[in-house]
């Protein structure tokens, strides 16, 4: 259903939701896509106290750095910019910031999580077969970041039949994970880190999505044009 881009949505009352009072629409709005997309399969899986490694520290890696750390887990922070980002992201929720992109200091942390989420794509076989490898026995990996159309890879399966870990894949969530999503936001105030634009402002924020510059959602006030124009 169309209304993305829109002031206003129409849509059959089965695919809404309620929005709790004290969760602001301007940041809420990524908890709908990003937020239920990591929140969902931490939710059906992890366990206090259990160890979460999350891989890709952006739109989607930020928020689930913020669930995780709110279920109770110790949260370990995996990017490619760990001088850069070591204080923000220790702020935001994670015990530990470790390197996404040095192969040895993944080797040196294998078997390392109960429970990983990839938040990144890539299509770099000696890092990814890495990152599957930082699973514990018997521990969860689940992919959220999409691939280009035709991306391929080669993944050890030695390593997975071994290890007994279980690999899958979740994209966003039901209505039900939405709805729990935004109760545990409301209770843990949990938002996402935004940029919020204008409706002006609308390629400057596009730029910022091409670049990878956006900290870390960009979000584009359809509210405040409506109520301009009189809508």
């Amino acid at each position: 259903y169309f209304g993305g881009y829109a002031t206003h949505f129409q849509g059959p009352s089965k695919t809404c939701v309620k929005i709790p009072e004290s969760l602001p629409s301007d940041r809420t709005a990524p908890l709908l896509c990003a937020g239920v997309t990591v929140f969902a399969p931490l939710k059906r899986f992890v366990k206090e106290g259990q160890s979460v490694g999350i891989i890709g520290i952006g739109g989607l890696g930020h928020l689930a750095v913020k669930y995780a750390k709110a279920l109770g887990c110790r949260v370990t922070a995996y990017t490619s910019k760990v001088a850069e980002k070591k204080d923000e992201l220790t702020k935001l929720g994670a015990d530990e910031v470790r390197s996404s992109i040095d192969l040895d200091e993944l080797k040196a942390n294998a078997g390392s999580h109960h429970f990983i989420i990839n938040c990144l794509s890539t299509n770099n076989n000696p890092l990814m077969n890495a990152y599957i490898d930082l699973t514990r026995r018997d521990g969860r990996f689940c992919q959220v970041g999409a691939p280009a159309n035709g991306e391929e890879l080669n993944i050890n399966l030695r390593k997975l039949i071994g290890g007994q870990i279980n690999l899958f894949g979740s994209m966003i969530g039901s209505v039900k994970d939405t709805e729990e999503m935004l109760e545990f936001s409301a209770k843990h105030n949990i938002l996402p880190d935004c940029e919020i634009f204008e409706w002006e402002e609308w390629n400057t924020a596009f730029e910022k999505c091409a670049k990878g510059s956006a900290k870390y959602r960009c979000v584009v006030n359809c509210e405040n044009y409506a109520k301009k124009i009189g809508k």
